[in-house]
C-alpha cells in the first residue's frame, strides 16, 4: 500500500503529543515494537531532569498507536535552534506504521517551522522516513558498530582485528583490571576522566547530574565499569542494558596511559 492510499483508508488517524498520562500506552508500544531505551518515557525524563529542554512527543494514534516519534526543542548559543529526536541518544527515530510515520516526520517538519528553528536531527540507524526534499531535515552520518554476542568468546575474540586483538592481550599483559563501579563515588571517577578528556578535545561536557539521572531512573539496566591500574582508575564506560542487546553508551580513559590500551 503506498503512502497516499494509506491516507485514504486511515481517515481516523489523529497525531497528538503524548503527555504523562500516555505514559504507560507509549512504553507498552516501545516494547513491542522492538523499539530501544532512548524511545522510552524514562529517557524523556532523564533528558527533561537533566537539561530542561521542552519534549514533543509525537504520536499517530486510530485505535491503538501506529506510530511515535520522540522530540525535544534543544535551543543553543553554539549549535542553534533545533527538534532533536533525540538528545543522547542514537536509536531514537520514528517507530511503527512505515506511513504513519512518515506522517509523524511531516508533522515535526510543520511544528518546526512554526517554531522558527534551524534544523530537526532524526537520530536513527536508518533513514528511509525522511523526505528526500527537505533540506530541513540534517541527514544522521554517524557509524554505528554492532558485534553478534550469539557467538563463543572465543569465537567473538578471533573476529577482532589483530590490532585489537593485540591491544587486549596488551592490557592484560600489563594486568589492567576491570571493575564494576557500584556506587556514586565510583561514578564520579569515571566522570572526572570524562571531564578532562571533554576539555582536552574542546567540548563542553554534560553534567555530572546528567549521568547521575541514567543511574536512577533506569537502574538497573545500566552498568559503568572502570579500568585500574596500579590501584589508579585510568578509564572507565558505561553500558546500556536492552532487551536483545548490550549498549556501550559512552567511553572515556587518561591520555596518559592510552599506551596500555
Amino acid at each position: 500500500m503506498d503512502y497516499h492510499s494509506y491516507l485514504r483508508k486511515m481517515t481516523n488517524l489523529e497525531i497528538k503529543f503524548a503527555n504523562q498520562e500516555d505514559r504507560t500506552k507509549w512504553n507498552n508500544f516501545v516494547e513491542q515494537n522492538n523499539g530501544s531505551i532512548f524511545q522510552t518515557f524514562e529517557w524523556k525524563d532523564i533528558i527533561e531532569n537533566s537539561f530542561g529542554y521542552k519534549p514533543y512527543y509525537f504520536y499517530a494514534e486510530d485505535n491503538g498507536i501506529k506510530a511515535i516519534l520522540p522530540s525535544f526543542l534543544v535551543k543553543s548559543w553554539f549549535f542553534g535552534k533545533k527538534l532533536i529526536s533525540v538528545p543522547a541518544g542514537d536509536q531514537a527515530g520514528p517507530l511503527g506504521e512505515i506511513p504513519a510515520s512518515k506522517m509523524l516526520i511531516n508533522e515535526s517538519i510543520k511544528v518546526g517551522a512554526k517554531l522558527k528553528i534551524d534544523q530537526i536531527e532524526i537520530h536513527n540507524f536508518k533513514q528511509e522516513y525522511i523526505p528526500s526534499n527537505s533540506d530541513f531535515i540534517k541527514p544522521w552520518d554517524y557509524f554505528s558498530f554492532i558485534s553478534d554476542l550469539s557467538k563463543s568468546i572465543n569465537n567473538i575474540f578471533e573476529d577482532f582485528h589483530k590490532h585489537l586483538r593485540n591491544g587486549i592481550r596488551k592490557a592484560q599483559k600489563n594486568k589492567v583490571e576491570i571493575i564494576e563501579a557500584k556506587t556514586k563515588g565510583g561514578l564520579k571517577l569515571f566522570y572526572r576522566i570524562y571531564q578532562k578528556n571533554m576539555y582536552f578535545l574542546g567540548t563542553p561536557p554534560l553534567s555530572f547530574n546528567f549521568f547521575e539521572n541514567i543511574f536512577e531512573i533506569i537502574h538497573p539496566k545500566v552498568k559503568c565499569y572502570l579500568a585500574e591500574y596500579n590501584n589508579k582508575v585510568i578509564g572507565g564506560s558505561i553500558f546500556i542494558l536492552e532487551k536483545k542487546s548490550v549498549r556501550w553508551f559512552i567511553g572515556s580513559n587518561l591520555l596518559d596511559y592510552r599506551h596500555l590500551n
